[in-house]
């Protein structure tokens, strides 16, 4: 009986997740952060990195 309850609430929350990752609203900020990986250089992010090392030193 209560893995019948546990498997309810589960899969009711598997539901909300997926509601809610796929409201209309939530597209921009998702586009955004899917471009993150391809926007940023690595390089550039290891030199900003040095440079406020350096301005904490």
């Amino acid at each position: 009986m209560l893995s019948g309850f546990i498997t309810l609430f589960l899969m009711l929350v598997f539901i909300g997740i997926w509601v809610w990752a796929w409201r209309p609203e939530n597209k921009a900020s998702f586009d955004e952060t899917a471009r993150l990986a391809l926007e940023d250089e690595p390089g550039e992010i290891a030199n900003a990195a040095n440079d406020a090392r350096k301005q904490d030193a």
